[in-house]
């Protein structure tokens, strides 16, 4: 018996590039997206394609198929069952003055003769408890009441379906297939301040509007979740580390912003050799104190980079390099990622300069690796342009821009 990945492989090519999904009416903005990254948004309007890479690639598709057959499910079972009457699903909900729409799960007519607006959400096991402790998540309730809002409806019923089970060692647990469920007036005091949700809703849906339209009058993307990064800061916001236009974000800046001609040029999918080369913003880039003062990107920013631009990979440290009284100062290591359909693996020297920084070979080993990796990603062009920061010779990436041109 021999192990394979080939099912694996076959699907993760698969799943990389997602068909783009049309507005409900031709809008611009998304609906459902009111209350997630401004950038995000109008990337997605502009339909840039959208590459799914990362360790995390095949578990979102899967979380989003499951999502998808759950909905249906209880779409249908909505409507057969008797206390639920003139059900109907997948309703079209169009905004213009805010250039957005969007379709709502459901819209029904309970026993009480009121009508209500039906959303569904499925959730992994962690989300699904913490709401069911605190209620649900804010962007839920905004989203769903901006549908009832544009249909005229004055309650919001929010369905959580549990898609995986808690570990046994938890005593707050929940299984697959549990569902918590509430019924919400939209113009009940939502706030300590009084205010209701339908007036919050107005709030983002403005907000919403006038992000796009100063878009259209700037042709500059607004920042979104990139204002929040920090230079030197290696815990970047978690929706920029799954987001699939996160290697687009990475070379924009206060400095130089990502304008609407940008965009259209990358409309087109970069391969990843492109993407690899392509240097790194300032805002991630660092000095080392000292004489020499060389610049360079933290390994946890390296990685991240790694992960959302060729996906998995394999990483060995394939020997320790002891200086003669045996203390560890160096690794000898390899790194296999597969780029552009290729498999390509590259072996660096990672080392620790200081030996003596260090209390044990462990530690030493450990900041070895981090080298390591950030010298086995150079050899691939992820970095390479720090190497040529003073001389200012750095000519990859615009050679494999020539070239895709060309293509």
């Amino acid at each position: 018996m021999s192990e394979t990945t080939l099912a694996e492989l076959a699907l993760r090519e698969y799943v990389r590039v997602p068909e783009l999904k049309p507005t409900a009416d031709g809008s611009f903005l998304r609906l459902s997206a009111i209350t997630t990254c401004d950038r995000k948004q109008i990337l997605d309007a502009m339909q840039v394609p959208t590459v799914n890479l990362g360790p995390d690639a095949l578990n979102g598709f899967v979380a989003r198929e499951i999502g998808t057959m759950m909905h249906a499910y209880i779409q249908e079972a909505f409507a057969d069952h008797p206390d639920v009457h003139d059900f109907e699903s997948e309703v079209p909900v169009s905004i213009p003055d805010c250039l957005t729409s969007g379709h709502a799960d459901g819209v029904y007519m309970a026993e009480s003769g009121e009508r209500l607006l039906l959303e569904i959400k499925t959730m992994r096991n962690y989300g699904f408890r913490k709401a069911r402790q605190e209620g649900p998540k804010e962007e839920h309730l905004l989203q769903a009441c901006a549908y009832a809002m544009a249909l005229d409806l004055e309650y919001v019923h929010l369905v959580y379906m549990c898609t995986d089970a808690t570990p046994t060692r938890w005593k707050d647990t929940a299984r697959a297939g549990d569902m918590y469920e509430w019924v919400v007036n939209i113009h009940d005091s939502y706030e300590e301040s009084g205010a209701s949700l339908s007036i919050i809703t107005t709030y983002f849906l403005e907000q919403h509007r006038d992000m796009a339209k100063k878009f259209f009058e700037t042709g500059l993307l607004p920042e979104g979740l990139t204002e929040l990064w920090v230079k030197g800061d290696e815990d970047l916001p978690w929706e920029c580390k799954y987001c699939s236009h996160f290697d687009i974000c990475v070379n924009s800046s206060i400095e130089n912003p990502l304008t609407k001609e940008d965009v259209i040029g990358i409309r087109s999918i970069m391969s990843q050799l492109s993407k690899l080369a392509t240097p790194f913003s300032e805002r991630f880039v660092e000095s080392k104190p000292g004489k020499f003062a060389a610049a360079y990107v933290p390994h946890g920013i390296v990685t991240q980079f790694l992960l959302g631009m060729v996906g998995p990979y394999d990483f060995s440290i394939d020997t320790i390099i002891r200086d003669a009284d045996g203390t560890a100062t160096g690794i000898l290591c390899t790194l296999t990622v597969d780029v552009d359909g290729r498999t390509t693996s590259v072996q660096e020297v990672g080392e620790c300069e200081n030996p003596n920084n260090w209390k044990t070979d462990g530690a030493r080993v450990k900041a070895c690796a981090s080298d390591g990796i950030k010298r086995c990603a150079m050899r691939l062009g992820l970095g390479l342009h720090l190497w040529h920061k003073k001389d200012g010779n750095y000519v990859l990436a615009d050679i494999l821009d020539e070239r895709e041109k060309e293509e």
